[in-house]
């Protein structure tokens, strides 16, 4: 374990590095901001900054209970629950929620109205916390709108055959 605190300690200042060196770029490009080209690559070095933050973010959790795990095998004498340790350090089983959330952000589960999770709140809420993280704001309102306004679709459909059919007449 304290050789996996190593690793993880090791992987947290090359990630630290990285930031740096991309915070040196954006400087740079905000230096020079004129054309779109730019903006894009700035907002490409943006994106890479929050992944590293929560891979960070994530590894120094992971330091955190193996260090809580180690102190107290030192304290207690008792041997470590491995199984347990790896459910802490987020390589549980996936649920059946987690499974039906992952078909349904890779596209391979539409969010709709015979989704077995639709009204599920909090399982919406996080499929809108994913997609805000993401960035995908045009999925969020597509996800609003099937949430919220479930038959507006065949709504606006049918109201534009009548004007049609009105308009005809």
């Amino acid at each position: 374990m304290e050789e996996m605190l190593k690793e993880l300690k090791a992987q947290i200042e090359i990630n630290i590095s990285e930031i740096e060196l991309i915070q040196i770029q954006i400087e740079k490009y905000f230096e020079h901001m004129d054309t779109k080209e730019k903006k894009v690559k700035l907002d490409v070095l943006i994106s890479e900054l929050k992944a590293l933050f929560t891979e960070n973010n994530q590894l120094i959790h992971m330091q955190l209970i193996l260090i809580s795990y180690i102190e107290k095998a030192k304290k207690t004498g008792e041997m470590i629950n491995e199984t347990q340790l790896f459910f802490d350090l987020g390589y549980g089983l996936s649920t059946e929620e987690d499974v039906i959330f992952n078909l349904t952000v890779n596209g391979e589960l539409t969010f709709d109205q015979f989704h077995p999770m639709f009204g599920d709140k909090n399982f919406f809420n996080r499929l809108m916390d994913y997609n805000i993280a993401t960035e995908a704001y045009e999925k969020c309102g597509e996800l609003i709108e099937v949430k919220y306004f479930p038959y507006l679709p065949v709504t606006l459909k049918a109201n534009d055959f009548l004007i049609k059919s009105w308009n005809t007449n």
